[in-house]
């Protein structure tokens, strides 16, 4: 598969995470959806807080892991867009490396849901650890890809023998906050 083939699933599955337009379930919909695009192995990510409803998928296919996060889609996101008071990335994740600043409410979402994020990216990589892994999303969930693919520093959790085809390592490697309200549901 080249490049402009696994873009082109990105994007593919960046609208999925979305749901129907229907209002039926998004879960059931983005993982019968991606069946058809040869993905299997599915972990759904609940990023449920006060302030926002963010949900991301994990899959695997024949060329490659994937996590992909929906973007802003309910009122309640838009509390983690506006959130926009720049804090330093070791802060919202404790023991990462001194990147800069980020977008506190981006940073916040993705917080709450890393050790799930973690968990369903490991279970993937330790089935099948030769296979590169992609990170994608549209709108917030773009933010929170780039900010998922953000290099650990060496005391955090130990890498995996799985490449990534992201900037950095996978959210595998990145440390997890103390506390998470996320729910990852495996299939």
């Amino acid at each position: 598969m080249d490049t402009a083939d696994e873009i082109a699933i990105c994007a593919r599955v960046s609208e999925l995470v979305y749901g129907p337009r229907d209002g039926s379930d998004d879960r059931r919909f983005c993982e019968s959806s991606m069946m058809q695009l040869g993905f299997r192995k599915f972990s759904w990510i609940s990023m449920e807080s006060t302030f926002t409803e963010i949900s991301a998928v994990a899959a695997t296919s024949d060329n490659f892991h994937l996590l992909a996060f929906r973007g802003t889609k309910v009122v309640k996101d838009w509390m983690s867009d506006l959130a926009s008071t720049p804090v330093r990335f070791e802060w919202v994740f404790p023991n990462a490396p001194a990147l800069g600043q980020i977008h506190a409410g981006f940073g916040h979402c993705l917080a709450g849901g890393m050790k799930e994020i973690q968990g369903a990216m490991l279970l993937m990589a330790h089935s099948e650890p030769t296979k590169p892994s992609l990170i994608t999303g549209h709108s917030l969930g773009g933010a929170l890809a780039a900010l998922a693919g953000a290099p650990p520093k060496s005391s955090c959790s130990k890498p995996s023998n799985n490449s990534s085809k992201r900037a950095g390592r996978s959210p595998t490697e990145v440390s997890s906050p103390k506390s998470s309200k996320a729910k990852a549901q495996q299939t």
